[in-house]
C-alpha cells in the first residue's frame, strides 16, 4: 500500500469519531498530516505535496471520490471545511470510491489554483479560514435530481440513450431540500462534475451553484458539493432462476457488457465535450 492509500484508510477510521469540539475536525488529523507530508517528501522530494483541508493535491481526484454511508450526514456549523472536503460533514461512515491503481482521473480533470488560508501561519495542517476554494477544470453536465417511483434518488441525464438507471446517487446530507423531492413533480437542477473512472465505471460529484450572501444571486461558475455519483455495474454472469443459481448465456453477457460499455462511452464523451473551469467551495 502507498502512503496515499493509507491516508484514506486513516480518514475512514477517524471520520466517525465523536469529537468534543467539531472545530477540531482538521486539527485532530494535523499530526498525521504532517507525518504523511514528511514521508511524501522523502519518497519524492522534487514534487510539491500540497495539503488541502484533509485531501492532497497530488491525489486530488482520488481523494475527492468519497461518499457518505447510507445514513448520510450533517454539515458542520460553524464553518470547518469546504464542501468538497470530508471534514465538512459529520456522520457515521465514509467510503472512498477510488481503489489505487485501478482508478484513473478524467482526461479533463485538472487542479488550476488553490485558495486556502490557514488560521495559523504556523500550521497549514490545522484550522482554515472560511470560503476556501479550488479552481478546477473538469467535464461538467447539467442534470436533474429527483426521486424515482421506487423512492430512490436518481440523476436524469440529458444524454441520448442514457437513463436514470445509469448512475448511483449518494447525497452528502439528508437535508430538508433533498427530502422535499419526495412526491414532488419538480426535479432539482444540479451540475455533475466527472472526476475519474475505475474499471470503466465513472465517478463524480453532484454540485449546486453557490449564491452570494448579500444578494442571493448565483455566482458565475461557483459551486458547492452536495453528493456523489457513480456508474452502476449492471452486468452479472450468475442469476437465480427461482430454484438455483444458473450461469447466464455467454453471448448474452457479452452483449450486455458491450451495451454498458457504449453507454459509459457516451457519458464520458458528453462530459469531456463540456469541459469548464469552475470554483469549488
Amino acid at each position: 500500500e502507498d502512503a496515499c492509500t493509507r491516508w484514506r484508510q486513516a480518514v475512514k477510521t477517524y471520520f466517525p469519531l465523536r469529537l468534543t469540539k467539531l472545530s477540531d475536525r482538521l486539527p485532530g488529523m494535523s499530526g498525521l498530516a504532517q507525518a504523511k507530508h514528511a514521508q511524501l517528501l522523502q519518497i519524492n522530494p522534487a514534487q510539491e505535496h500540497v495539503y488541502l483541508a484533509g485531501l492532497w493535491a497530488n491525489e486530488l481526484a482520488h481523494d475527492l471520490c468519497w461518499r457518505m454511508g447510507v445514513e448520510g450526514g450533517v454539515v458542520i456549523q460553524p464553518y470547518v471545511a469546504p464542501s468538497w472536503s470530508w471534514a465538512s460533514i459529520a456522520g457515521e461512515d465514509i467510503q472512498f470510491m477510488s481503489n489505487g491503481e485501478r482508478f484513473n482521473p478524467s482526461n479533463e480533470f485538472e487542479l488550476k489554483e488553490v485558495r486556502i488560508t490557514p488560521k495559523s501561519a504556523n500550521s497549514r495542517f490545522g484550522e482554515i479560514e472560511e470560503n476556501a476554494s479550488l479552481n478546477i477544470k473538469a467535464g461538467l453536465l447539467d442534470m436533474e435530481l429527483n426521486v424515482t417511483p421506487s423512492g430512490n434518488m436518481a440523476l436524469f441525464p440529458h444524454i441520448e440513450g442514457v437513463t436514470e438507471e445509469e448512475f448511483g446517487v449518494r447525497m452528502d446530507t439528508c437535508t430538508a431540500d433533498v427530502e422535499g423531492l419526495q412526491g414532488s413533480r419538480s426535479p432539482r437542477h444540479v451540475s455533475c462534475m466527472l472526476v475519474g473512472e475505475e474499471a470503466e465505471q465513472l465517478r463524480g460529484l453532484i454540485l449546486e451553484g453557490v449564491s452570494s450572501s448579500s444578494d442571493k444571486e448565483k455566482i458565475k461558475r461557483a459551486f458547492r458539493r452536495i453528493g456523489f455519483f457513480w456508474s452502476i455495474e449492471s452486468v452479472t454472469e450468475l442469476v437465480w432462476d427461482g430454484n438455483k443459481v444458473v450461469k447466464v448465456d455467454n453471448k448474452l453477457v457479452r452483449r450486455v457488457k458491450e451495451d454498458v460499455r457504449q453507454r459509459v462511452q457516451k457519458c464520458r464523451q458528453a462530459f469531456e465535450n463540456s469541459s469548464q473551469v469552475i470554483d469549488l467551495y
